[in-house]
């Protein structure tokens, strides 16, 4: 069992992420190290990101702290955010609903460093399997397969015809954003800087979306290839049905679909990484081996 065990107050009074117990301080630390450009520990409990935003951890969830504050039974472990409140404008009646997190702070929105806080929380509880309980009692319980969207990052730029010859073992049927027009031959003193090969699947399309990043996630800048920019290679599922999706009300078809999408993209990661090698990335800009 950890040393710390969460009282009552702490846990009411901060943004915190519920995990299961087979998360430790140092899985925690790592998707930490990741999303923040800086990160330093402070003791063996505490880290700091910034001035005045640190994570500490981990701590028992008591049975009366669970039961208080509404947490999932499966939650043993806390990890807390020291934050000081920061919030902005009121939000906008016609964005009510979009968001359990908007949603939970209607009067005054959190921004800066405890919006920060906020979303790393609410990311790490995404890839652990966790909770994301929020200062005032609101729980999200993100979906770990809520998002299949995967980046490529790579020193390396494909040409269309490249990536598209390398795809075609992958997408039963695609096209080039560029060969839509029946023909993409550009004038010698235009350089190609982006374009998009995609395909059809039941429920929506898988593309590839081509271009070159100066600002990249954390963890792919910490690569010495990447320190002053790279190629990405974001590969994204558009479903048909962009509602269901966004309010997470899915049919069991849809989901079926969802998996195949993911399946597809893992795929198409891989097909890139073989010739243009680097580091994948979540839409969280947590890394992946694949």
């Amino acid at each position: 069992m950890p040393d710390l065990v969460l009282s009552g107050d702490a846990a009411a009074g901060h943004h915190i992420l519920a995990v299961s117990g087979e998360v430790g301080q140092a899985d925690v630390q790592a998707l930490a190290a990741s999303y923040f450009p800086q990160l330093f520990p402070q003791d063996e409990y505490t880290f700091v990101t910034s001035e005045v935003l640190s994570i500490s951890g981990a701590y028992e969830l008591t049975d009366e702290v669970r039961r208080n504050l509404d947490i999932p039974a499966w939650a043993e472990l806390a990890f807390v955010a020291h934050v000081p409140p920061d919030r902005g404008g009121a939000l906008p009646d016609d964005l009510a609903g979009v968001d359990p997190i908007w949603d939970a702070y209607r009067d005054a929105l959190p921004q800066g460093e405890e919006a920060r806080a906020i979303a790393f929380l609410r990311a790490a509880a995404r890839r652990l399997g966790g909770a994301l309980v929020l200062a005032g009692g609101v729980v999200v319980v993100p979906d770990p397969d809520e998002t299949p969207d995967l980046t490529v990052y790579s020193p390396i730029w494909l040409d269309p015809d490249a990536l598209d010859t390398r795809l075609a073992g992958v997408f039963a049927e695609h096209r080039s954003s560029l060969s839509d027009a029946d023909t993409y031959e550009l004038p010698s003193d235009v350089v190609l800087d982006a374009y998009n090969i995609y395909t059809p699947i039941a429920g929506g399309v898988v593309s590839v979306d081509v271009q070159a990043e100066e600002f990249v996630p954390a963890s792919i800048a910490a690569f010495d290839w990447a320190s002053d920019g790279c190629v990405a290679y974001a590969v994204r599922f558009a479903p048909e049905d962009e509602e269901a999706f966004g309010c997470g009300s899915l049919s069991v078809r849809q989901r079926r679909e969802r998996s195949a999408a993911a399946r597809l993209i893992e795929q198409a990661c891989r097909a890139i990484l073989d010739v243009a090698p680097g580091a994948v990335a979540d839409v969280d800009g947590f890394l992946l081996e694949l």
